[in-house]
């Protein structure tokens, strides 16, 4: 097993500092498990040891993935807390912190060049294609009640999981849902990758 012990804190400002030390008091709220158990915990999801050491202690901002494969994974060790309580928060911090980032600007040799590349041809040029006309049909809002009237009987076709919190990450990318009131994971016509955490007799 790892060493157990606080992660080091970069100096940052805004809502990335604001993200940051909302994911480090939920890393000792979680009992401040090591590195290693949270490379264990994330075995399978794609995330590197690196990745998961620089959403602690880097000044780049980690993407929502890492973010969010984290919280699962604390929130899950704190006795308190559930992933899907605290997730909301973690996400709105998230992207405070990416509208606050600054922008790029490219440089002017750089940018020269793209807009030569991309720019739209003349009338008169034989890669010119015209725009194509939208007409409005009535049908499309025949098609659009009945496609909302299936989505409305879904919630009568639930079949509930039980997704283990190492499976979670996994289990969101093949569909499955979290129902806030119910406190369960369910999905909707699962795929058998799905059926694996339906509970016997359900």
């Amino acid at each position: 097993m790892g060493r157990a012990g606080r992660l080091r804190k970069p100096e940052l400002t805004g809502s990335h500092a604001e993200l940051n030390t909302a994911l480090h008091a939920l890393h000792k709220g979680a009992g401040l498990i090591s590195l290693s158990a949270m490379v264990r915990a994330l075995e399978g999801a794609g995330i590197s040891r690196s990745t998961i050491y620089d959403a602690f202690s880097s000044r780049r901002l980690p993407s929502w993935d890492v973010v969010d494969a984290l919280v699962e994974v604390l929130a899950t060790k704190h006795p308190q807390m559930a992933p899907e309580e605290v997730q909301p928060r973690f996400h709105r911090l998230w992207l405070s912190a990416v509208d606050e980032e600054p922008y790029a600007a490219p440089a002017p040799d750089q940018e020269a060049s793209e807009s030569q590349w991309f720019s739209a041809p003349s009338p008169d040029s034989p890669w010119f294609v015209a725009p194509a006309q939208v007409h409005y049909d009535p049908s499309y809002e025949v098609v659009l009640e009945s496609v909302i009237a299936e989505t409305q009987d879904y919630d009568g076709k639930r079949v509930w999981l039980n997704v283990p919190a190492k499976d979670r990450a996994a289990a969101k990318t093949l569909g499955a849902l979290w129902d806030a009131t119910a406190k369960r994971w369910y999905a909707v016509d699962p795929s058998p990758d799905l059926i694996r955490w339906r509970p016997d007799g359900e």
